[in-house]
């Protein structure tokens, strides 16, 4: 992910700076804008962030129930969506200190 994203520092504090696990596109825009990351490099980061299964996308369970994330290692064309509910990576939730909604 290094590659992909000149400060994983900020990167990193925008995903606690979510405070939560799931989030809408609207919600990882405004935690960038406070962590000092313009609308470009949100995106990259994102996109990043995708690309490296650390943020899916989260679907809830049709009329059998349940709901599941999908990630790019499941889905190699999987792509953030402005108008998707996204979700970080279980094994990062604790590190990150997010709570699971």
């Amino acid at each position: 992910m290094d590659r992909h994203v000149a400060d994983f520092g900020a990167v990193t504090n925008v995903l606690k700076a979510l405070r939560q696990r799931t989030f809408q596109y609207e919600d990882w825009i405004s935690a960038c804008k406070k962590n000092g990351l313009g609308a470009r490099e949100a995106k990259v980061a994102l996109d990043a962030l995708f690309e490296s299964s650390i943020v899916g996308i989260h679907s809830t369970g049709g009329s059998g129930g349940g709901s599941g994330t999908d990630y790019r290692y499941e889905d190699r064309h999987l792509q953030p969506r402005e108008d998707s509910t996204m979700q970080v990576h279980l094994a990062l939730v604790k590190e990150l200190g997010l709570t699971d909604r």
